[in-house]
């Protein structure tokens, strides 16, 4: 997570503790300490998983709006109305109660990604890339 400061950039650290289960899953808890308010008019902290392993997320995500379905939707797009805006960060991220996945669309594999929350969140996936998931905590 990077803060700006003027001309210098002031870094804050997060802990992340990783464990593989025996059913091949990666298990990974974060824990974020006190963020320093450097400017005085409040901060947004964003949590950035970066896919390896050539993983495309082909801008569509799956997640749990309101804790009873996955609804899927697409980056930059909508179905009611023509889509424009001048703010395409803001408009692409979304309410996410338990979990926000994302599948991989290159067609070399049948990967998929899961996060699970436990509390309501903002969140967005292949914004940067076509290969992250962002989590505004």
């Amino acid at each position: 997570m990077i803060f700006l400061k003027g001309t210098t950039m002031n870094v804050e650290r997060a802990t992340v503790r990783l464990q593989i289960t025996e059913d091949r899953l990666v298990k990974c808890m974060v824990e974020l300490n006190e963020v320093q308010n450097y400017l005085k008019n409040g901060r947004d902290v964003i949590v950035d998983w970066h896919l390896l392993d050539n993983v495309e997320t082909g801008s569509t995500l799956y997640f749990d709006a309101n804790g009873l379905e996955m609804q899927t939707k697409y980056l930059d797009k909508r179905k009611e109305y023509p889509f424009k805006t001048d703010n395409r960060v803001a408009s692409n991220f979304y309410p996410v109660t338990t979990q926000l996945t994302v599948r991989d669309q290159s067609g070399f594999s049948n990967k998929q990604f899961t996060i699970l929350t436990d509390r309501s969140q903002a969140a967005s996936a292949g914004m940067r890339d076509q290969a992250n998931m962002e989590f505004m905590i």
